[in-house]
């Protein structure tokens, strides 16, 4: 049972520096087969697993992408009713950007055979291209982000060659770890979205992991019968592996494993394991919830319409949210 990375489908420095830290892998969904080089290369490098458990229709999806680009593109500036609440320049914030791609993609569903019944893939055409959009903005954001610290590193080492402060290299602190809020936005239509994903996927992972607090809060407002299970604080964050720390993310994978399985989840030990030390100048916690008696495909129907499909993995007893928060002492 591989954790699953929520309600994103691209992954920033930021965050899987954390991620990376508590699990040796995780899946992050994928709206398409056109996955963004970034992603592909950090596949490539074993740090995810990049799944697509629903493909079809992919060129209908980039022209509507590039549409949806042009729209906003030709619109920017203008004092229009559906980009009244966008702001700082941030496509997709706030309910009329929502709006917009709803009507686009109702232009694409007026193209369609008024006679055909609805399918699947007509149903997922909305979150898929939702996603694709999100993504493509997430990606651009990491890039301009990556700039910024690269930048920023540059400016301090001129300043410490000029000034010769040798000593003050020790509290730069690892600008790739201070937090990007840039994508904690439209978290509701993110995780319904990626729900449709969830759902139509054939071997459920029952261990769900997010870096962003708004997520872990919708979801469990969901469930007020969800328990906390433990809290990890000052977890270091590790610039490399050791057979200690896979040792320690082995047994918290197989703790986890056996919650989200177990029909008894009081009769499994708890998790007291504390992670390997380090010199780690940065550290977060991880706070575990989970969700009794509510297999994940449940637990995601709350969140979509697409409600055709059973379960497809009953060993799965109980659904595991994971937060992973970086220290505020550490930036």
């Amino acid at each position: 049972m591989m954790p699953v990375y929520f309600p994103f489908t691209t992954i920033s420095n930021y965050s899987l520096k954390l991620l990376l830290s508590a699990f040796k892998k995780v899946m992050v969904y994928q709206p398409s087969k056109n996955i963004p080089e970034p992603l592909l290369n950090l596949e490539k490098q074993g740090y995810l697993y990049l799944k697509i458990p629903f493909s079809g229709d992919e060129k209908q999806l980039d022209i509507a992408e590039k549409d949806f680009k042009f729209w906003l593109n030709s619109h920017k500036g203008t004092d229009t009713n559906l980009l009244k609440n966008i702001k700082n320049s941030q496509p997709f914030v706030g309910e009329s950007s929502a709006l917009s791609i709803k009507n686009l993609i109702s232009h694409y569903d007026k193209k369609a055979d008024k006679t055909q019944t609805a399918t699947s893939e007509i149903a997922l055409f909305y979150p898929r291209l939702f996603l694709k959009i999100t993504q493509d903005f997430d990606i651009n954001m990491d890039e301009i982000n990556n700039k910024l610290i690269l930048y920023n590193k540059m400016e301090q080492d001129i300043i410490h060659d000029i000034t010769f402060e040798k000593d003050d290299l020790k509290t730069i602190p690892d600008l790739s770890l201070i937090p990007d809020n840039s994508k904690d936005f439209m978290i509701k239509e993110r995780i319904e979205a990626l729900s449709s994903l969830i759902m139509n996927d054939s071997d459920l992972s029952g261990i769900y992991i997010t870096t962003s607090k708004n997520a872990l809060e919708y979801i469990l407002d969901k469930f007020p019968d969800a328990e906390k299970i433990f809290k990890i604080t000052n977890l270091p964050v590790y610039t490399d592996t050791n057979d200690e720390l896979i040792s320690w993310q082995n047994s918290l994978h197989e703790y986890l494993e056996k919650v989200s399985n177990s029909e008894d989840i009081k009769s499994v030990k708890k998790f007291i394991l504390q992670p390997p030390k380090s010199k780690a100048a940065s550290n977060f916690s991880l706070t575990s919830y989970v969700i009794p008696n509510n297999n994940p495909y449940y637990v995601f129907e709350k969140f979509t319409p697409t409600r055709d499909k059973q379960p497809n993995n009953e060993k799965i007893r109980n659904t595991i949210i994971c937060l992973l928060d970086l220290n505020k002492d550490s930036i």
